[in-house]
């Protein structure tokens, strides 16, 4: 957004961030150039950060950083690609940058733009190309796996997914979630049921004895051989959500 509106479009968004206590890492949608008028990167296009040469993916991330710290924020430490569309070479750049974790890698999600090559359904941490990759976590599904996000699990799949995750040693549970998600654009009002989901997991966690919410900067140093075994597919749990999710859709 700093190509198309200023440094300024950054700065709102990233300053009460700060100003709340909560962290600030490096995110980045490479479909932004399209709308941009002056282009420091030369000519490459694409939907996603893979789509460009590494080196060209060193210099975006680079710029990237730059305006969050002139944002007031510190130096980033973490990364995650726009569209989840990372591979081996934006691994490769961020360690060149000293970006020491990425966050690209969805194993529950098979139709991700994520081309970064670890096996699907594992969501151990690794180290990749010279940095920690933290995978967004799963569970397991009826055929497959269920990509851990506010929108596709319920609040009883993340909450025994979590506890799973506790039980069986995971380091870390990574979910995903978007503030847009929150929000029904087509009838310009909050999402209830997905508002009452966020809440009561926010509730739940921050009572719970078993884990706590953190940054990409508390996660802890990774060991070698750890196994994040994924919760089971329950089929009364799946249909539950459905039955959540029609809800959802129909209010």
């Amino acid at each position: 957004p700093a190509l198309v509106w200023g440094q300024e479009a950054v700065d709102a968004v990233v300053q009460p961030i700060i100003a709340a206590g909560h962290e600030v890492q490096l995110h980045c949608h490479t479909e932004w150039l399209d709308f941009a008028e002056g282009n420091p990167f030369g000519p490459e296009r694409g939907q996603n950060i893979k789509d460009f040469a590494r080196q060209t993916q060193a210099d975006m991330l680079g710029w990237a950083s730059e305006r969050l710290v002139e944002a007031g924020a510190p130096a980033p430490t973490a990364f995650r690609a726009g569209n989840y569309g990372a591979n081996d070479d934006t691994l490769g750049a961020l360690a060149g940058l000293g970006i020491a974790i990425d966050s690209s890698f969805a194993p529950g999600f098979a139709g991700s733009c994520c081309e970064i090559d670890l096996p699907m359904g594992r969501c151990e941490p690794v180290t990749q190309h010279g940095v920690t990759e933290w995978p967004i976590a799963a569970i397991e599904a009826r055929e497959g796996w269920r990509h851990g996000q506010l929108t596709a699990l319920s609040f009883g799949e993340m909450r025994a997914a979590v506890r799973h995750a506790a039980a069986s040693n995971w380091p870390a549970f990574i979910l995903v979630s978007h503030s847009f998600e929150l929000f029904d654009r087509a009838k310009q009002r909050p999402n209830p049921v997905l508002m009452r989901r966020f809440a009561d997991f926010c509730e739940w966690l921050g009572t719970s004895d078993i884990a706590k919410g953190t940054g990409f900067a508390a996660l802890p140093e990774i060991e070698t051989g750890v196994q994040a075994p994924l919760m089971p597919h329950n089929p009364l749990r799946t249909m539950r959500r459905m039955a959540e999710q029609m809800l959802a859709n129909a209010l």
